[in-house]
């Protein structure tokens, strides 16, 4: 051993004197840091083609949850509305869909519901916004008016309400669609709307406005008004998650900054509603980005993100247990794009979805924490 350790010493110094001057080495990227992979989290299996994109999903019970994205063989192809249902043993896909289906350019954007029996799935097609509803029996088809396309959709009881966006001369125009028991009834804002929530009667939609988080509110009978909450520079919010009226959970991102190549240094932002003011919750120094959230209890909160820097084929997980805040990360293979989260009513369970790029072609991946 001592022979071989004075060889390796000599051959060090032998290469030393005789080697070409080192380059000047690159500027230090961001350093790796300690990451936790989690053993709760199981991979389900899901039957979809390479190029299926799921981006929301929802659930009523262990036996009842829902999926939604759109196919495409390929970027310049058409694409064509996806539904996914779980029955408690396994995920089949939904051949009612006949409206969209074999609609060329359709897509399925969001669902949500609040019982087995009161199910709403939204999405577009060259006609512009569409919903269905299943009420246990069969689908019903409820248009939305105007063009444009959908971003998401909350079920409160008899009451939906529907977030997108239109194109207009002067830029993207984000509006709000409510059902009212016959028809949806549009309202036009200003801002970026990304997400919403209904509950108890009451409206919450997550956004950004003017490069800051912003967070939209409609009280029971009232008007859907912009709040106060924390102005951070660069942040936005992406996902929002109603525990009560006095218990409300928006996640997003701040943003790094900026050079002509990439965007480093982004950071997970968490804002929650107390019932008198919306506050920055603190996290610890992590990087990376917040897509989803949803919660057990006020004091059981899970966000789903990513880190793109430093483990971009990883979900990023973050758990709030009534203390403190925990991070993990779920092993899976390629890289990270859209994800969805939502709990199972009635348990301990969560389910992720993430529309994730593998190959070619999307192909989802469905997790599950029993």
């Amino acid at each position: 051993m001592k022979k071989i350790a004075a060889a390796l010493a000599c051959l060090g110094v032998l290469t030393a004197c005789t080697a070409e001057p080192r380059a000047t080495p690159p500027p230090p990227g961001p350093m790796l840091e300690e990451f936790t992979l989690s053993q709760r989290w199981e991979q389900v299996k899901i039957d979809a083609t390479a190029g299926t994109a799921l981006v929301d999903m929802t659930a009523t019970g262990p036996r009842d949850a829902w999926a939604v994205g759109l196919y495409a063989s390929a970027e310049d192809e058409p694409g064509y509305f996806v539904l996914k249902h779980w029955d408690g043993s396994r995920w089949r896909a939904v051949s009612a869909l006949r409206r969209f289906t074999d609609e060329e350019f359709s897509s399925g954007a969001a669902v949500d519901a609040d019982g087995p029996r009161n199910v709403w799935v939204a999405g577009d097609d060259e006609n512009g916004p569409c919903t269905l509803q299943w009420n246990g029996r069969r689908w019903l088809e409820r248009r939305v008016p105007g063009d444009g396309w959908v971003d998401d959709i909350a079920v409160d009881g008899k009451r939906v309400v529907l977030i997108g966006a239109r194109s207009r001369a002067e830029g993207t125009v984000p509006y709000t669609s409510s059902w009212d028991g016959s028809r949806f009834v549009n309202e036009t804002f200003e801002g970026k709307f990304t997400a919403v929530v209904a509950g108890a009667g009451h409206t919450w939609i997550a956004g950004e406005h003017a490069n800051l988080p912003a967070v939209w509110h409609r009280p029971p009978g009232g008007r859907l008004e912009r709040m106060a909450v924390p102005a951070v520079p660069g942040g936005s919010l992406a996902d929002i998650w109603q525990n009560g009226p006095d218990d409300v959970l928006a996640v997003g991102t701040i943003a790094g900054p900026k050079d002509e190549n990439a965007t480093y240094g982004a950071r997970p932002l968490i804002l929650r509603w107390d019932g008198t003011a919306w506050r920055r919750t603190e996290l610890p120094d992590w990087h990376g980005e917040l897509q989803a959230v949803t919660a057990l209890g006020k004091d059981d909160v899970w966000a789903a993100g990513v880190d793109v820097e430093l483990q971009p084929g990883r979900v990023m997980m973050l758990h709030y247990d009534g203390r403190s805040w925990t991070r993990e990360f779920l092993r899976s293979a390629g890289m990270v794009n859209k994800l969805s989260l939502t709990r199972v009513p009635g348990t301990s369970q969560l389910w992720l979805t993430d529309a994730r790029e593998v190959g070619e072609g999307d192909e989802p991946v469905v997790f599950r924490r029993p």
